[in-house]
């Protein structure tokens, strides 16, 4: 599993998280999405066989959202993938929830 964390600036109120969320959750190889309303961005743990950050630009995009890809703000980039030794027990707890 990877993460990456995009920018959402135009994010204005809760319903809005819970909306690009839901949107984000749906996305093919996507284990969990989180979205950080105070730091208008959402962190994205995901399976990288199945996944393309296109597919959340897109999907994110269409509900009249921005996404920004980390790193330079305004310019199309190659999203940084991190390794994910840290977010273990998330993916564990996340799965017991699934359950």
């Amino acid at each position: 599993m990877k993460r990456v964390k995009v920018i959402l600036p135009n994010l204005t109120c809760a319903s809005c998280v819970l909306e690009v969320e839901q949107v984000m959750r749906q996305q093919e190889g996507v284990v969990w999405a989180i979205v950080n309303f105070a730091a208008g961005e959402a962190t994205i743990m995901y399976d990288p066989k199945a996944f393309r950050i296109s597919h959340i630009v897109q999907a994110v995009s269409a509900l009249g959202y921005q996404v920004l890809l980390r790193g330079e703000v305004g310019k199309s980039v190659h999203a940084k993938l991190v390794e994910t030794r840290p977010f273990n027990r998330m993916q564990q707890w996340v799965r017991t929830l699934a359950r």
